[in-house]
């Protein structure tokens, strides 16, 4: 590369030019960037503005055909948002901007010495040529001169020759021989200055082209550099790019395969079927059949009351004196005798909620598809008119004696507002506890956060919660006192199975159980984002107790991410650094199909795993059978071993310095290679 360029009369010209291009390129990539960058922050905030917004209107009523679709997408739009100013930030920060505009101004810095140095070399040389032609002029002036004066001094002495000599021609050929030695020595003078001059002119010829190619290796090197720090950003642009923008194509197939569940109609029914209805109709029914009426037998709701005065009189009354108590006796009377109400009574409301045969069982909003449980967003936030909504009676503190006491269970579950016949509104887990009113100030196990008045506390294993978190509640009662919160993720592996005394992590164990169960068909599994807010909850309940955290009501996509989550958070990677080398080598050096178990690489992958620590070998066999099992799937869920080893290869497989280098970076294919292979020949290696 560099004979090339010095074999060109400009070639250090046209290298530094280069040099100075790719500065202007950066910098207007760097626009480029940034004003995206902006412009992609503006348009996050904008739309979680409007997806915050639109989320509390739509959260105000009920059994609205799609509202837990909409509610999910509008999640996932803030979630979205929130990624995408993450990203951006990160994009204005260490990943892109901040490397590439140090790298710039690095390069600017060394272009502009190496320049500074060539033209001072090429001044020089410069200086040198103007010398030697300096010289070289006066050396042939000067010969010249003594070429005149020698042949002045000759004719001088022919003319002395050829005619009788006399003084004065005597002293005129002095003169001239006097001329011809000072030319003479004076040629000589300038012939040596002209020498000295043509071997300096030839040294700073030599050392000019000396100098041109440290320049050229100068500017090659500093254009390597340049590339390598912009093939490192434009990697992690594109990484970062890919993150935000690849869940979104499987987000929305999820909910448009979601809303096809839904049948038209439904909600509106079910609406209809959860109003209290009355025992008996009465005046303020629609009439269906008169006695007259062909249409039935019965008498009508309405009958014929002839004129008189008392009943005119009494009517006058009635209208001048009437009072607020009388017409809420009236309307009493008519809750007790059943007669009709309103739906949108709060009446209606009150007795729904306190009489079992109005109870009816609740049914989930639009489908069970979507990642959340049917419109527990938009219960908590409906209105007391809503029918949704029973009115929670809230009963006397009681004393401190009375707090001794054995509690009374159908006290406390009036305390609670769920009467026996409403305990379906709590979750599963809150199911399996025996509360009772809170006694003293206690934190939620749910939401993480203190509980003083409206709380409620397990009488066997202590568990401290609000009631309105009980129809969340994901962890079950042990029957004895709940164990102290312990760190699950981001503990070394073997310092957390030492302390909970098992071979592979409770949380991993219930995690792939359920998905087993559950999940193991569900289209994209592992590579669908859960619901961050869903993910956060549930990772906080396994903090709280990873052996007693009910799975059942959660949705796969948020267990898995869970799972993925806390591989990732492990200090130590799962196939530890320390055999990092060896892994990437057998994936490098594999060139058959990854199903081939006669491979040599088969060998030594199971070597290689037999080398890791007890507690990782242990828990990578019971993860990668699991994985095993999901990629038999495939056909179901689209996620064979090679998109499962997308998935985990950099969870899996990572140095000591983390994901984020250069060098991880291009080994992202040999890392989904191994995990591809585990998974394929799980049956042999474990």
């Amino acid at each position: 590369m560099d004979a090339v360029l010095l074999q060109l009369e400009q070639g250090v010209e046209v290298a530094l030019h280069r040099a100075k291009l790719w500065s202007k390129y950066a910098k207007d990539i760097m626009t480029y960037v940034e004003k995206r960058c902006n412009l992609e922050i503006e348009f996050a905030k904008n739309v979680a503005k409007l997806a915050q917004t639109m989320k509390s209107a739509l959260k105000e009523e009920c059994y609205l055909p799609f509202q837990s679709i909409y509610m999910t997408a509008m999640d996932r739009e803030i979630d979205n948002s929130n990624s995408a100013q993450s990203t951006t930030s990160l994009l204005t920060g260490h990943k892109f901007l901040e490397p590439l505009s140090a790298r710039r101004n690095e390069h600017e810095r060394c272009r502009k010495q190496i320049k500074e140095m060539w033209h001072r070399e090429l001044k020089r040389m410069q200086e040198s040529v103007g010398n030697l032609r300096k010289a070289k002029a006066l050396y042939v002036q000067r010969q010249q001169e003594w070429e005149r004066a020698k042949e002045a001094a000759q004719r001088a002495e022919s003319a002395a020759e050829s005619s009788s000599s006399t003084a004065e021609q005597a002293s005129k050929l002095d003169k001239r021989k006097k001329t011809e030695e000072d030319a003479l020595q004076k040629a000589m003078e300038a012939e040596t200055t002209y020498k000295a001059s043509v071997c300096e002119a030839n040294e700073r010829h030599g050392q000019l082209l000396r100098v041109k190619s440290q320049v050229l290796q100068q500017v090659r090197e500093l254009m390597l550099q340049c590339d390598q720090t912009m093939k490192a950003v434009t990697v992690s642009y594109f990484q970062l790019q890919h993150t935000v923008s690849a869940p979104a194509p499987v987000q929305f197939q999820t909910l448009c395969e979601s809303s096809r569940l839904y049948e038209p109609g439904s909600q509106y029914m079910e609406f209809i079927r959860r109003m209290p209805l009355p025992s008996k109709p009465s005046r303020d029914s629609t009439p269906t059949a008169t006695a007259g009426s062909p249409g039935g037998t019965s008498p009508g709701p309405y009958t014929f009351e002839p004129y008189s005065e008392e009943s005119t009189v009494s009517e006058k009354e009635r209208k001048s004196n009437g009072s607020l108590s009388a017409d809420l006796s009236e309307s009493k009377d008519r809750v007790q005798s059943g007669g009709p109400m309103k739906a949108w009574s709060a009446s209606a409301v009150s007795s729904a909620g306190q009489s079992p045969g109005n109870v009816v069982t609740q049914v989930s909003s639009d489908t069970e598809s979507v990642e959340s449980n049917p419109s527990a967003k938009s219960r908590e936030t409906s209105p007391t008119a809503s029918p949704m909504m029973p009115a929670r009676r809230l009963v006397p503190a009681s004393s401190g004696d009375e707090l001794e006491n054995e509690p009374d269970p159908e006290a406390d579950a009036n305390y609670l507002g769920y009467s026996a016949n409403r305990r379906h509104c709590m979750s599963k887990a809150a199911v399996t506890h025996t509360f009772r009113k809170l006694k003293t100030p206690s934190r939620c196990r749910e939401c993480d956060s203190y509980v003083y008045f409206q709380g409620a506390e397990c009488i066997e294993c202590g568990l401290g919660c609000h009631k309105k978190c009980l129809e969340s509640l994901t962890i079950q009662c042990g029957h004895k006192r709940l164990p102290r919160k312990m760190t699950t993720f981001g503990v070394d592996l073997s310092q957390h199975l030492a302390e909970t005394g098992t071979q592979v992590p409770h949380l991993l164990a219930k995690c792939i159980n359920e998905i087993d169960t559950r999940g193991i068909q569900i289209k994209g599994l592992y590579r669908v984002s859960g619901v961050k807010s869903k993910v956060e909850k549930l990772c906080q309940s396994f903090e709280n107790g990873a052996d007693l955290v009910d799975l059942t009501d959660i949705h796969p996509n948020v267990v898995a991410n869970v799972l993925k989550l806390y591989l990732r958070q492990l200090p130590e990677a799962l196939l530890t650094s320390r055999l990092y080398p060896d892994f990437i080598r057998v994936a490098r050096e594999w060139t058959g199909p990854s199903a081939d178990t006669s491979a040599p690489g088969v060998e030594e992958l199971n070597e290689l795993v037999h080398k890791l620590p007890r507690h990782h070998y242990a828990t990578l066999a019971f993860l990668m059978h699991h994985l095993k099992r999901v990629s038999g799937e495939c056909e179901s869920n689209n996620m064979p071993a090679s998109n499962l080893g997308i998935v985990f290869g950099p969870t899996l497989l990572r140095t000591s310095e983390g994901s984020a280098t250069l060098s991880s970076l291009v080994d992202t294919v040999h890392q989904t290679k191994v995990i591809e292979l585990l998974i394929e020949h799980a049956d042999i290696i474990f």
